[in-house]
């Protein structure tokens, strides 16, 4: 059951904002000493970031009404759906904790799993559009 083309391309957007914003606050707070402009570039990867979470949440649950459900029934992609689906939340749980919770051990913790995590949806993202394609493309069948 493949996605709309408006939807799939969105998606693809607001994931592709999200790694680069994330991506650029890892560099920013890892990669050099924090002077002005790494603040700076920390503070605005932060807030694109936090922009294109909310616009992800509303494309995923889309997703989720219009795809997943259908392609579950339809026993397509089962396997790279749900490990789809599973690292999204992590990322969401994650993302929720290091907004709200204060604790610093807990946030240190927090922090690393969330961009791990964050950069492993990149490669689950591109493993479930490949399964899907090559399950289209009759290569092998769907899991």
């Amino acid at each position: 059951m493949r996605l709309a083309t408006s939807l799939r391309y969105a998606l693809y957007a607001a994931a592709g904002a999200l790694l680069l914003s994330g991506v650029l606050w890892l560099a920013a707070r890892y990669g050099t000493a924090l002077g002005p402009r790494e603040r700076w570039l920390l503070a605005a990867s932060m807030q694109v970031h936090g922009a294109a979470t909310m616009v992800m949440l509303v494309l995923a649950g889309c997703a989720i009404a219009l795809h997943s459900v259908t392609a579950w029934h339809e026993r397509k992609n089962r396997l790279s759906g749900t490990a789809l689906s599973c690292i999204l939340l992590l990322l969401a749980l994650t993302g929720y904790l290091l907004y709200y919770v204060g604790d610093e051990a807990v946030r240190g913790a927090t922090s690393v799993t969330h961009w791990a995590a964050g950069l492993a949806a990149a490669a689950v993202l591109v493993w479930h559009v490949v399964e899907a394609r090559r399950a289209a493309a009759g290569r092998s069948p769907p899991n």
